[in-house]
């Protein structure tokens, strides 16, 4: 289907636990995905 976007996901560990996350996230943002705290000083979004 044209103009479709398949959004790939790839997996990586966190804590032993296989996370699931789109393709291009940051380990932060796939580790808040999956309800995972990280503790941080600042995270910006803008600066990606």
């Amino acid at each position: 289907m044209e103009g479709d976007c398949i959004m790939e996901n790839i997996t990586i560990k966190i804590n032993g636990m296989d996370v699931s996350a789109p393709a291009g996230s940051t380990i932060l943002e796939a580790a808040r995905l999956a309800q995972v705290e990280i503790p941080t000083l600042c995270f910006f979004k803008r600066y990606q």
